[in-house]
């Protein structure tokens, strides 16, 4: 322990006569540890981290799948839902929801929401319970009783938390509900979700008996002991059964299931993995040149070493004194890069695509910690143990007649380690520019893909219908005629259209 004290304050000492090294060192370690942790925030909220539901492995995804036309997933139909939620042996219980736009035109400015309609199983399926009153059942369900639970984020935001809204009228798309039901904020799945709906309540009512109509997503429970691989069997032989039931509309129709966490974020598993290895990448360029700074400065601590070994201090004791060198300047570098850290991770969640999944849970908690400090620990092995070995190995006897000779130089020594690391430093840069610049051309070309259409000078805005007012085709005709013939109106409009369905908007229900 003394010998530890000893170190460090001697390793102070030598720090503070070398200040620009010393701020300069800290500072790019700063920056490089803090790109390593920052990105490692974003890979464990979005991949690492177990989903915010009690057994969130036995979780499942449930698709369509058509493999006679390649379409591997698909959303659900709705009779398809029923029929393998009643001859399913290994689920707990299967749920549908489906994301849809709500107006909220009661009690404040009318807004636009982003919310849900799912069925009165999501809440079993998911193991969530309200934080304020109570979830809807399945008779209410299948009554069409108009209710609503909103989110608990809108309830805050919009109602100020008000622990009355229980009861409260709300009209929501023109139709008169009751709040019944708060769900906390770790009810979503995948995407931002204020409020939720009886999927009953969804106006197009087509898609009860039409088994060709797949725009729902399904959520299933497995059974403890179940794995996914009996689950898949005992669907693909409920999926056969319906082939044979229903040929003109199952033909060729099959299932498959995933776990639902690599359903929420599996599409972006390569990307995180990418970023996590272009800063490690980062990382090791920056303990080369850490490693080579360290070498540099030798020349300037040759007599210092020599001396100390003359009066007697070993190898190891010398070893030791230079780790501990490097290990003050990672401690001091992983401090400050936490600062950065936290700089780093609110610019991802503020200019981060917002489609990618559990970008809010973004952050630096424990484990995020723990990393950062195993990757200092690592940075400061990585980039000191180098130079420490060879600065270490002095023949006393030599370095005596040296410095008789020619005071103050450290001779040829350490020139083929600050070669190796020169090169490995250049061919890590070399691998990273050639990355960027292959994602840059990348990037050239998908701009400059034909798409079939200018894409200039386009503006696009969403409109949601309340059915109440507008459920006849003549009424939804009528509305969108008069609105073409404002917006086209509109001095400096050269056109204007309506779409149920923008390019690369995401949509991907199925109707037949």
């Amino acid at each position: 322990m003394n010998t530890l004290l000893a170190h460090l304050r001697y390793t102070i000492r030598v720090l503070l006569k070398s200040p620009g090294f010393s701020i300069t060192t800290i500072l790019v370690l700063a920056l490089g540890i803090a790109a390593n942790t920052a990105i490692f925030s974003l890979f464990d909220a979005v991949l690492l981290r177990p989903l915010p539901y009690p057994d969130p492995d036995r979780l499942m995804k449930l698709w369509e799948t058509f493999p006679n036309s390649g379409r591997e997933y698909s959303p659900v139909s709705y009779p398809d839902y029923l029929d393998w939620r009643t001859a399913q042996r290994t689920f707990d219980d299967l749920s549908l929801f489906r994301l849809s736009d709500f107006n909220l035109t009661k009690d404040g400015d009318p807004e636009r929401f982003r919310g849900a309609y799912i069925t009165a199983s999501y809440c079993r399926v998911m193991k969530v319970s309200p934080v304020v009153g109570r979830q809807f059942s399945e008779e209410e369900e299948r009554g069409m009783a108009g209710v609503v639970l909103l989110g608990e984020r809108l309830w805050r935001s919009r109602f100020q938390g008000d622990p009355e809204i229980i009861g409260r009228k709300l009209t929501i798309n023109g139709m008169s509900v009751e709040v019944i039901g708060v769900f906390p904020m770790t009810f979503e799945v995948a995407r931002r979700a204020d409020l939720y709906l009886p999927l009953t309540l969804n106006p197009d009512r087509s898609f009860v008996s039409k088994r060709d109509s797949y725009q729902f997503d399904c959520v299933g429970r497995l059974k403890k002991g179940v794995s996914q691989e009996q689950a898949e069997a005992d669907l693909l032989l409920i999926s056969g059964n319906l082939q044979v039931r229903y040929p003109d509309t199952n033909a060729g129709v099959s299932s498959v299931l995933i776990p639902l966490l690599k359903s929420v974020a599996g599409g972006y598993s390569a990307t995180l993995w990418f970023l996590m290895g272009t800063v490690f990448l980062l990382l090791l360029i920056t303990c080369a040149n850490m490693a080579n700074l360290l070498l540099s400065r030798a020349s300037g601590r040759h007599r210092e070493i020599v001396v100390r070994a003359a009066l007697g201090a070993s190898r190891q004791r010398i070893i030791g004194q230079l780790m501990m060198e490097s290990f003050v300047l990672s401690i001091l570098g992983g401090v400050l890069g936490l600062f950065f850290t936290f700089w780093i991770v609110n610019g991802i969640i503020a200019l981060g695509p917002k489609d990618i999944p559990r970008l809010q849970e973004v952050g630096v908690d424990s484990v995020v910690l723990v990393f950062s400090l195993l990757v200092t620990v690592a940075t400061a092995f990585l980039f000191g143990v180098v130079p420490a070995w060879r600065i270490s190995r002095t023949d006393l006897n030599s370095a005596l007649k040296e410095e008789g000779g020619r005071s103050g130089t450290i001779g040829q020594r350490p020139l083929r380690s600050q070669a190796i690391l020169v090169i490995g430093q250049v061919a890590l840069a070399c691998v990273l520019l050639m990355v960027t610049g292959l994602l840059g051309r990348s990037f050239q070309m998908i701009q400059d893909v034909r798409l079939g259409f200018r894409r200039d000078h386009l503006l696009t805005v969403g409109i949601s219908l309340p059915p109440s007012k507008y459920s006849a085709d003549a009424n939804r005709r009528g509305f969108y005629e008069n609105l073409l013939e404002k917006m086209s109106g509109i001095p400096g409009v050269r056109a204007a259209a309506v779409t149920s369905n923008l390019p690369f908007s995401g949509h991907n229900s199925e109707q037949g």
